[in-house]
């Protein structure tokens, strides 16, 4: 399931979406959209 995930990555980068990754943390989901 890793795999596809990284294709998927790649493919919508590669469009020009900016992808985003949630640290875990409330407090910096601002950061986490910037």
């Amino acid at each position: 399931a890793h795999i596809y995930e990284r294709v998927n990555q790649v493919a919508l980068l590669h469009y020009g979406v900016a992808i985003g990754f949630y640290q875990g943390d409330n407090l910096k989901l601002m950061d986490d959209l910037a």
